[in-house]
């Protein structure tokens, strides 16, 4: 009978030993932040050919503030800009007037939204979506549209 105690004993004491492990290491995840998806965030913009796009901010009331750099064959006036989490984008920024020479650039602050209204997140929080430009090529006054998917981390106060 006490073997068998003795044997209880220490199959709880094992157990107990691994279970207080398991939950000091949970604890240290949450504490750390580790446990929260929006800590490996990271910014991102991927978009097409001739172009590159560098996000600098994203407010917490959705403006994004993005840096865009071409490399076209010639200039181009970018006329018009949106963001948005869903399909289609609207160009929301339609008073635009950036002119950009070969290989050059210039920082765009555009509105994000999400399910139709103006995305707002707090700090730390994530944004995914779509941003589009409408251009005009300098050269043959044709307009094009470029799109973007963005990925950004809300790192600003408005």
């Amino acid at each position: 009978m006490i073997l068998k105690a003795q044997s209880a004993i220490q199959y709880l004491i094992t157990y107990g030993w691994a279970f207080l492990i398991i939950a000091i290491a949970l604890v240290a995840f949450v504490a750390l932040g580790i446990t929260k998806p929006s800590a490996f965030i990271s910014d991102s913009c991927i978009t097409q050919g001739e172009f590159s796009c560098t996000i600098s901010s994203m407010a917490t009331n959705g403006l994004i503030t993005i840096n865009i750099v071409q490399d076209t064959a010639s200039p181009i006036l970018i006329i018009g800009a949106g963001c948005n989490a869903t399909q289609p984008v609207a160009l929301t920024e339609t008073n635009l007037q950036l002119h950009l020479n070969i290989a050059g650039n210039a920082t765009v602050a555009v509105q994000c939204y999400s399910g139709g209204v103006q995305f707002t997140g707090k700090i730390g929080g994530a944004y995914s979506g779509e941003l589009s430009l409408e251009y005009v090529d300098e050269d043959t006054s044709l307009p094009h549209y470029l799109s973007s998917k963005i990925t950004a981390k809300v790192n600003a106060q408005s």
